[in-house]
């Protein structure tokens, strides 16, 4: 039982960044957030380069979501992210 628990955490915790990378990488984001952020932070550097990636931004952002996961009154937060990362990957795949 404790490995699907595990596998679940991990799924949910892949999903969250999904969905949390793309909206920081590719979005607005509420009140333009995201934008302002790489705006700023857009520039000739790693940090500049890595803003803009889905990919990069992932890889930062996975481990902070997996320790949110399994903190109890925080998960909420990741699990709402894997909700939106699977509905935007769904939605993605129409196409």
């Amino acid at each position: 039982m404790s490995d699907l628990i595990g596998f679940l955490t991990l799924a949910v915790a892949g999903l969250a960044s999904y969905r949390a990378s793309r909206m920081v990488a590719l979005e607005e984001g509420p009140f333009e957030v995201f934008a302002i952020l790489r705006g700023k932070l857009d520039g000739p550097n790693w940090i500049g380069r890595g803003i803009g990636c889905p990919l990069c931004i992932g890889f930062w952002l996975s481990p902070i979501l997996l320790l949110l996961a399994i903190t109890p009154y925080v998960n909420f937060i990741v699990w709402w992210l894997a909700v939106a990362g699977l509905q935007t990957f769904l939605a993605k795949s129409e196409k």
